[in-house]
């Protein structure tokens, strides 16, 4: 998680940061780390609650059952993976024209 995390974090602050005027980049830090902070936050109370009812409503003296409702959440956080995939799409930056490794430079 500390790798995606990493992954995500540069070029989202980079895109914020990206032709704003020098006496604003407090305003955008600020304004970053809020979101970061809020979403973080939501994330997770939505994980824990969401484990939590899935025990709840399961069998708790199954074993099994317990590990259901871990796989369940797990899904939930590839699901939130897979929407935060999709703004980051739309990022702005330098397109590559080509994904070759291997291209000569102009």
């Amino acid at each position: 998680m500390g790798v995606e995390f990493g992954a995500v974090l540069i070029p989202v602050v980079d895109a914020t940061y990206k032709g704003m005027p020098e006496e604003q980049v407090s305003h955008g830090i600020s304004i970053t780390r809020i979101a970061q902070q809020v979403g973080g936050a939501f994330g997770t109370a939505v994980l824990a609650a969401n484990l939590q009812s899935q025990l709840i409503h399961g069998p708790m003296l199954d074993v099994a059952s317990r590990a259901n409702a871990f796989n369940y959440t797990f899904w939930w956080t590839i699901g939130f993976t897979a929407c935060a995939i999709i703004p980051g799409v739309f990022l702005p930056g330098n397109r590559r024209k080509s994904w070759s490794f291997f291209e000569e430079k102009d």
